[in-house]
């Protein structure tokens, strides 16, 4: 497979992976009575393999940081909207090396010993973004219930 066609698929694959609405943490948000129930069927596994599969591992994590996320909103509103700030700052420069980084890539196509570690670093960069992008979604999302309510 050329470089560029693996390249082509490694960011379609990474699109996808953030677009499924069932695992994102803004949709469970909005629909708890969905996250309780996974919750409550994980509970209820009979088995310890079917309690720790990925959903209940995700439900279980999601659940956990909307609870610690709700208690830093409620202590001090105004140093929780500076971290949603201070996110988006690291998002945008995040945002920026990417952009580098991959300009770098279509330069380093025909570089054999290059190429592979460019690659490896925007992968890494691309999940610190995704995940960063996630955190600050979900605190946004929550902030919007709390005044929603």
């Amino acid at each position: 497979m050329s470089k560029t066609r693996y390249f082509a698929l490694l960011l379609v694959f990474l699109c996808l992976c953030g677009c499924d609405h069932q695992t994102n943490g803004r949709y469970f948000l909005k629909h708890p009575e969905k996250l309780k129930a996974i919750l409550l069927k994980c509970e209820s596994a009979p088995t310890l393999q079917m309690r720790q599969d990925s959903q209940c591992l995700f439900a279980a994590n999601l659940f956990n940081q909307i609870i610690n996320l709700s208690r830093e909103l409620e202590a001090s509103p105004e140093n929780f909207g500076k971290k949603i700030l201070s996110l988006q700052m690291q998002q945008a420069q995040l945002k920026e090396q990417v952009a580098s980084i991959k300009q770098r890539v279509l330069k380093a196509k025909g570089d054999e010993s290059n190429f592979p570690s460019l690659q490896k670093k925007l992968q890494k960069l691309v999940k610190k973004l995704q995940k960063l992008s996630e955190e600050i979604s979900l605190r946004q999302a929550l902030v919007a219930e709390i005044e929603g309510m």
